[in-house]
């Protein structure tokens, strides 16, 4: 079994609001593991994780952070983050 990990971020002393590119869950296709792990951490303001299943439907906050955490989460399709000033986002899923 293999660890992988992908990044999202707003980037240390950015200001004003960042949204992410868009990760794709489950991208190493051998995965069936529909759980991930996520490590955030907010240097300022805050993080928001948005999930959606297809490129049709709304972005949806799953959960807001204003504090550093890892915890299990449940892998979608599309995932990204959307912060309010400066934080640091991992996603790893079990392949």
């Amino acid at each position: 079994m293999a660890n992988f990990a992908r990044k999202f971020y707003s980037s240390t002393g950015y200001t004003g609001g960042y949204t992410s590119d868009t990760i794709k869950g489950n991208e190493y296709s051998s995965s069936n593991e529909p759980r991930g792990v996520l490590q955030i951490v907010v240097t300022a303001g805050s993080a928001d994780l948005q999930m959606r299943l297809v490129d049709e439907a709304p972005w949806i906050t799953i959960k807001s952070y204003t504090v550093d955490t890892v915890e299990e989460i449940v892998i979608a399709p599309q995932m990204r983050v959307v912060a309010t000033d400066s934080a640091e986002v991992w996603v790893a899923e079990t392949v």
